[in-house]
């Protein structure tokens, strides 16, 4: 019973600290863009002025805001697999082994953590796009 209430600290505790990580970096993305707004939007003014057609617009207004999330999110599954990958040899020195399950529990929180970082970039591209393209 013990060892059951352990293991389940040791996941809460990974966790929060994890969802703790991710919103900070999301909110300090958001912060980053929306005090470069005013620049966003005289850039995006001028290439209209331009003649850059409306759907080129919106197109390089979404990847030059998502390239900014798509740096965070790979450097967070960098990070996260040279952390268990550590982990694992630490279990294979001590002769243990973290077996399939953790495995498989490893990639689909790194797959979701993928897609809840895209729905959440898409959304607020979205937003920026509404507040400079009208």
């Amino acid at each position: 019973h013990s060892q059951k209430m352990n293991s389940l600290f040791v996941i809460s505790s990974k966790l929060f600290i994890g969802f703790t990580l991710f919103f900070s970096g999301v909110f300090t993305m958001i912060i980053k863009v929306l005090s470069e707004l005013e620049i966003y939007r005289k850039k995006y003014e001028f290439l209209n002025l331009m003649g850059m057609p409306k759907d080129e617009l919106i197109k390089t207004l979404y990847s030059e805001i998502e390239s900014l999330f798509t740096i965070a999110l790979t450097a967070s599954c960098v990070l996260a697999t040279v952390y268990v990958c550590t982990v694992a040899n630490l279990r294979f020195q001590e002769g243990q082994s973290l077996g399939t399950d953790f495995w498989k529990y490893w990639i689909v929180a790194i797959g979701g953590y993928a897609v809840i970082n895209g729905v959440i970039q898409r959304l607020f591209a979205a937003y920026i796009r509404k507040r400079i393209l009208y």
